[in-house]
């Protein structure tokens, strides 16, 4: 059983996307879409550098935007601090590929991802495929990393 959601669905990008042309591909799909410059300015830059992911992700919970990524491991990297959020992740499946094609992929999954914003639990991690499949991660305990963790206690 699902509780049903009501908020929307705003798709916050992280900073590998940029602003411009993806999110402008995105709101003409229909996505409501945040950009990271946007929330994370400098006054000496078009936008801040270095931030935390967990300052994205509490962002992220408080506005209960849907975090697209491109790093797959912020699962492993930041799990304590995703467990303790109500929050929906997309990352994609390799930062090695054309973002034009993660564009694409975001576009054919929306229906599946404005369902997951209506009634998935949270937190909830999926990475998404070229052809626009989300494959769910557990988040859980475990993790495979062993360098100490940003932002979190040990």
């Amino acid at each position: 059983m699902y509780t049903k959601r009501h908020e929307s669905c705003v798709l916050f990008l992280e900073d590998a996307f940029g602003s411009g042309v993806y999110p402008e591909q995105l709101r003409a799909a229909g996505f409501i879409v945040e950009c990271f410059g946007d929330h994370f300015p400098d006054p000496d830059r078009k936008k801040e550098q270095a931030v935390k992911d967990p300052r994205i992700i509490q962002l992220c919970h408080e506005k209960k935007w849907v975090l697209v990524t491109t790093d797959k491991n912020i699962l492993y990297t930041h799990v304590q601090t995703i467990k303790k959020a109500e929050i929906l992740i997309i990352a994609t499946e390799s930062n090695r590929i054309p973002l034009d094609t993660w564009i694409k992929a975001l576009i054919k999954a929306k229906p599946k991802i404005e369902r997951l914003v209506k009634r998935s639990e949270r937190p909830y991690f999926a990475c998404i495929g070229r052809t626009g499949n989300l494959n769910r991660k557990k988040v859980g305990e475990r993790t495979r990393r062993h360098r100490p963790r940003e932002g979190q206690e040990k």
